[in-house]
């Protein structure tokens, strides 16, 4: 009987330790949603791509929303076969060309392009030794970004963002942006 007194405490005892440990590391790992624009200042990083914000152009601020570079370079090769341009004379002139290359029959693809609403996407352009590397960047106004702050949910201290549900852009062009699971690392600023 006295075993069983026993066992009883220690499976007691040690369910509370459990159970303490437990919900330390829960609330330590809570998470809520974004209620004001300052909660997501600054740029947030994922192997998927960055949101950055606010993002200043002509006095304007927007969310900016960019996927992981890619390497396009057999694209840029084969267009400036097919179009029988040195591809040093292609780089040299891509803004001129950009357009073309991206809405080639490889890639369908209509990029700088915007909307009614504001919303605009473009490409940034990488060279790195022979290799010629892009990525697609939206930019999504303040006002459309403010109305959407429940899309981010930010971790207890601020210094993970994770999307929830959907992120609607209101847009005929554009579809909205839906959550996923990545986990975006807030990047510490130069002063911090």
């Amino acid at each position: 009987m006295e075993n069983k007194r026993l066992s009883f405490l220690l499976l007691t005892v040690s369910s509370f330790l459990l159970f303490s440990c437990a919900s330390t590391f829960f609330k330590s790992s809570e998470w809520h949603e974004a209620t004001n624009l300052s909660q997501i200042e600054g740029t947030w990083v994922s192997s998927q791509g960055e949101y950055s914000y606010p993002f200043l152009i002509d006095g304007k601020k927007y969310l900016r929303y960019s996927w992981s570079k890619s390497d396009d370079t057999e694209l840029w090769k084969e267009f400036a076969a097919s179009s029988k341009i040195p591809l040093e004379d292609l780089w040299a002139r891509r803004f001129a060309f950009a357009s073309q290359i991206y809405s080639s029959s490889l890639s369908k693809e209509t990029i700088p392009d915007s909307d009614v609403n504001g919303i605009e996407t473009g490409r940034k352009f990488f060279l790195s030794g022979e290799r010629i590397y892009s990525r697609v960047e939206v930019l999504i106004p303040e006002r459309l970004l403010s109305i959407n702050l429940a899309f981010f949910v930010l971790n207890r201290d601020a210094s993970a963002l994770k999307e929830n549900g959907s992120f609607y852009l209101t847009s005929e062009k554009f579809p909205d942006l839906t959550a996923d699971d990545t986990l975006y690392f807030k990047m510490k600023e130069a002063s911090e």
